[in-house]
């Protein structure tokens, strides 16, 4: 091995003992320095460390072999290593430096090069600032800051324009349709843009419009949470737009919390064709609903127009048709052009039937007017051509006459069903007559028993009235105060009053003053006046009048003839 003249190199064995060695002069006698072979045996497989040998600091490595555990040993002093780092530093550092230069040098050029465009794009941009809201001042001098601003909003505003316009599609498309609806947008030219703005595969030609409406739903209401309701909308829309994309395009719309309108683009010229595939397709939607969710609805068809432009006008026929599942009841499609064109009938409100309900509700004969109820059903049904709004008018006058004849008999809708109970909303909540039939009959029934509990108790309450007179005749009683303290209506205490005794309270309580001032006109030596005040009356003009009007005579005839009365009595 060829070796520096400054460097020992030499073998030994497992004990210690060297094998071979090659040495230099000048690092004097190497076997006799070795103090550091005991420390190299004792040590890992390999290895180095510093070590003082004829007191100059010398670098020692040293690694074992695995064949014949032979121990190769190298010591370098550290001046040497120095000095050769110290050369070699310098080279590197020359090299860099000229390096750094050349780099300098081409950097120079390059970025003059780069900089009269750079510098334009700066300047262009900075008139922008405003525009994209950049939040880094165009004034500052670190161009690329501003330059780098300028990108990442540029595309960051770009990206979030996109998401945004993809996220907001469906609520676009959503509103156009309900703009359609409600004849909010008066040109087809607008239509058409819509139309491509939002990338719908819609004709201007042949159009008619289908309305859902859920049945039941306020029972709905009351038995599903919100997040249910609106997850049970969603999925009559996904169905509907599938079943009606499988013959016609559509776009569709909730217009109320229970209704979903539907615009449906017919494609084919054959009326009689499209017709088929309406019914064909607006009876699968229905069947499909009612299988796969817990609820019915109706739905009601508007009439084939040519133009887009006139889809409100379909739009209007079937929210008018559809509410005549009133009478011809739920779960069921009704097309608009199935009814008349005169649609509606005058009825006439039957008073001759509501005089009999009153009449039974104030005898408490819940049958009778069961029987009425459904002769007036039977009625309407006969006259299916009766406006849904005549029909809740007429049901609405029943109601204000079963609540005067409680009002009458001092009762109260909230004394019936609770404080909390709208009985004209709970009647609006009713949807079918079958259903505004089977209500009125509950209604009734808890009037008519309300009532009867209350004709029971009326000898009770009567007992109270007469007890109430004869306790406070002297003071200044009216029938509003009497019905007050017994917690009456006053009409209906003045009728049951007349009823049991054969007397008004007014005529009651004069007959009772009178007989009190004759036993103190008999038995007392108080003056008229005194005995007017002391049974109630402030006036003795009034005492006198009752009392002659009642008697035929005076308060002083009657004295004077009951003295004579007296007198001749004892004579006798």
């Amino acid at each position: 091995m060829k070796n520096n003249p400054y460097a020992h190199i030499y073998i030994m064995d497992s004990t210690g003992k060297i094998l071979s060695d090659c040495a230099r002069e000048n690092l004097g006698n190497p076997v006799g320095h070795r103090k550091h072979i005991a420390r190299i045996l004792s040590l890992a497989s390999s290895g180095y460390f510093i070590d003082d040998l004829n007191d100059i600091p010398t670098l020692v490595c040293y690694t074992k072999s695995s064949y014949n555990h032979w121990i190769f040993v190298s010591e370098i002093p550290l001046t040497y290593l120095t000095d050769r780092l110290s050369h070699i530093s310098k080279i590197t550092f020359l090299a860099c430096s000229i390096l750094t230069l050349l780099g300098i040098v081409i950097a120079y050029f390059l970025s003059r090069s780069m900089y009269n465009p750079i510098q334009k794009l700066v300047d262009k941009t900075k008139s922008y600032q405003k525009e994209i809201a950049l939040s880094v001042d165009a004034h500052r001098k670190d161009d690329f800051a501003f330059l780098t601003g300028v990108l990442d909003r540029v595309i960051v505003k770009n990206k979030n324009l996109e998401r945004s316009f993809w996220s907001s599609l469906p609520v676009l498309k959503e509103r156009f349709v309900i703009s359609l609806l409600n004849n909010q947008i008066s040109t087809l030219a607008e239509i058409k843009n819509n139309i491509a703005f939002l990338d719908l595969d819609m004709t201007s030609r042949h159009y008619t419009v289908a309305l859902i409406e859920i049945d039941k739903y306020p029972e709905l209401l009351a038995a599903h949470t919100t997040k249910d309701i609106n997850l049970n909308k969603f999925a009559i829309r996904n169905m509907t737009e599938e079943i009606i994309g499988s013959y016609f395009n559509s776009l569709s719309a909730e217009v109320n919390e229970n209704q979903i309108a539907v615009i449906i683009n017919l494609t084919g010229v054959d009326a009689d064709a499209v017709r088929t595939d309406l019914m064909q397709m607006t009876r699968q939607v229905k069947n499909t609903i009612c299988n796969i969710l817990d609820f019915t609805v109706t739905i009601g068809v508007g009439t084939i127009y040519q133009d887009i432009t006139q889809v409100y006008l379909a739009y209007k026929e079937a929210l008018d048709v559809i509410k005549h599942k009133l009478v011809l009841g739920e779960n069921r499609i009704i097309f608009y052009d199935e009814l008349t064109a005169n649609n509606e009938i005058n009825y006439y409100y039957p008073l001759q039937l509501e005089a009999h309900i009153v009449n039974n509700i104030k005898l408490g004969n819940y049958e009778k007017i069961l029987l009425y109820l459904e002769e007036i059903r039977l009625d309407i049904t006969k006259n299916h051509k009766i406006s849904y709004e005549n029909i809740y008018r007429l049901y609405s006058r029943l109601l204000d006459a079963s609540i005067n004849v409680l009002t009458e008999m001092n009762g109260s809708i909230k004394a019936v069903f609770g404080e909390d109970y709208l009985i004209y909303k709970e009647l609006a909540k009713r949807e079918t007559l079958e259903e505004i039939n089977e209500w009125m009959c509950f209604v009734f029934e808890k009037i008519t028993g309300y009532i009867s509990c209350l004709e029971k108790g009326r000898n009770k309450n009567i007992e109270e009235v007469l007890a109430f007179i004869n306790g406070n005749y002297a003071l200044n009683l009216s029938v509003d105060m009497i019905a007050e303290q017994v917690r009456l209506n006053p009409t209906y205490l003045s009728r049951v009053f007349k009823q049991d005794t054969g007397k008004t309270i007014i005529e009651y309580l004069t007959l009772t003053r009178l007989a009190q001032s004759k036993k103190l006109l008999e038995n007392t030596g108080l003056t008229i006046n005194e005995i007017a005040k002391k049974v109630g009356y402030n006036n003795i003009h009034s005492y006198i009048r009752y009392f002659k009007k009642f008697e035929g005579i005076t308060p002083g005839e009657y004295r004077k003839n009951s003295f004579q009365d007296t007198g001749s009595k004892n004579k006798t």
